[in-house]
């Protein structure tokens, strides 16, 4: 049996090489890795002539900088799909598959890409989707490796879906959430249950991907004898390049990049805000993302959800209007201009994993101050890198960020220690030699006896 190994392209042989993977033999010239993502990504849309979706960004620096060594393929979840597309740019072939609720539909799609690409390694990228599941199933029927990254996890992420919402607000209903049958609770059961599939996923895996202490905690408890391995993730280029400057920011400017649903705790920075404007009057939080209080428009207000509403009665009852403005959707160049424009980076959420944002604003060196929840302490040392406090106390989260409107000392330094560790923990070609080498370790395991 053949020893083939992922060599990065300097160093690849081009020698053809017959190998039997789980008991599926066949040659070719490259190993074969089928990446199963959530969006498609840029490249993909591109190529059809639609417009990128503006999530998963991060996934594009990982396969520009992986498909030189590989034959590189991605299976997207893409709504828009209706049949098992098939587009190929110069290093990667791109597929598309849709879930319509018809699970063996689903199945039969899934199983057909697998089957046209005929991969050595299937990579799940996140668990918050049954497509998960089903590769997983599909994989193990078939005796193919696969391995699973974690992304978030949402059987844990519900637990802490409604933290720091009063429990009337967490049962009432909007018109447009009794329509749907959609209130912040049957929210949370919803996420629970989407949970169910992704504990069975991680219990079918015997490889698991992660980046933190917390989601390697997590998916131990769920599966002990997965092999866990750590790999870092590769951000989005563009953040690599500029550095912010406190002497170019609009002082006194507070980014929260995600408000749309209570994980991202918005209600809790909203709370945090009328202690900051007591000290600094000219305060104000900019939020990525569509107007989640509908705005001035009747469409708005009847699509408002009872999150949305909590969030308006919020800017109301504390007099903010004037000091909240929500951007709209932002792209990947408007997002870093965003980041090198504001005093502070907050990050309120009640639960996260690794963050992309907050990585993000570390590598532009953007003084940041977040909640000490999940892996974000793996990502940031407290009073080194970023300022950290307690999830629920708003009134930290206030401190903190005052204490970088008061010093441009502490900003700058906050900025600089960030820059430094996120420029090692995201670094492009050492995460990607990682990931080859845990595809190595997973095809030797796999061709063991």
């Amino acid at each position: 049996m053949s020893d083939l190994r992922i060599r990065p392209e300097k160093e690849e042989q081009q020698q053809l090489a017959t190998r039997q993977v789980g008991g599926i033999g066949y040659s070719s010239q490259r190993i074969r890795i089928l990446w199963i993502t959530n969006v498609p990504l840029p490249e993909a849309s591109d190529l059809q002539g639609r417009t990128p979706s503006p999530f998963g960004g991060w996934l594009v620096g990982a396969a520009r900088h992986l498909a030189p060594s590989v034959d590189l393929s991605v299976a997207s979840l893409d709504r828009q799909a209706l049949h098992t597309g098939t587009v190929r740019s110069e290093l990667i072939t791109h597929y598309g598959f849709a879930d319509r609720g018809d699970r063996q539909e689903l199945d039969s799609a899934l199983s057909e890409i697998i089957n046209i690409a005929r991969p050595d390694i299937v990579h799940i990228f996140g668990t918050e989707y049954r497509h998960a599941r089903q590769t997983a199933e599909i994989c193990a029927a078939q005796g193919r490796p696969f391995t699973v990254s974690i992304q978030g996890l949402v059987s844990v992420y519900s637990r802490h879906y409604a933290s720091g919402l009063p429990t009337n607000i967490q049962r009432r209903f909007t018109l447009r959430d009794l329509v749907r049958g959609d209130s912040i609770r049957c929210q949370q059961e919803a996420m629970r249950r989407r949970g169910v599939d992704e504990v069975a996923t991680l219990r079918l895996s015997t490889e698991i991907i992660g980046r933190t202490t917390w989601d390697e905690a997590c998916v131990t408890q769920m599966n002990p004898t997965a092999n866990y391995r750590k790999c870092n993730e590769i951000l989005r280029e563009s953040f690599y390049n500029g550095e912010w400057n406190v002497q170019n920011c609009e002082r006194y400017s507070i980014f929260v990049s995600q408000g749309s649903y209570p994980i991202k705790g918005l209600h809790l920075m909203l709370e945090a805000m009328p202690l900051i404007l007591k000290r600094f009057p000219r305060a104000h939080l900019f939020v990525a993302g569509q107007d989640v209080t509908g705005g001035h428009s009747l469409t708005g207000r009847l699509k408002l959800t009872s999150y949305g509403k909590h969030i308006r009665e919020l800017i109301k009852e504390n007099g903010l209007a004037d000091h909240v403005s929500f951007t709209g959707p932002l792209d990947e160049a408007a997002m870093r201009e965003r980041f090198l424009k504001s005093h502070v980076f907050a990050l309120p959420s009640t639960i996260e994993n690794s963050p992309n944002s907050l990585g993000e604003a570390m590598l532009l060196g953007v003084p940041t101050v977040a909640a000490a929840v999940g892996g974000v302490m793996d990502m940031a040392q407290p009073g080194v890198d970023a300022l950290t406090y307690q999830a629920d106390a708003p009134y930290m989260l206030a401190h903190q960020i005052c204490r970088i409107f008061s010093s441009n000392h502490i900003a700058e330094q906050l900025g600089s220690n960030a820059r430094a560790r996120s420029r090692a923990t995201h670094d492009i070609e050492g995460n990607t030699a990682v990931l080859i080498e845990i595809y190595n370790s997973i095809l030797s395991e796999a061709n063991s006896p």
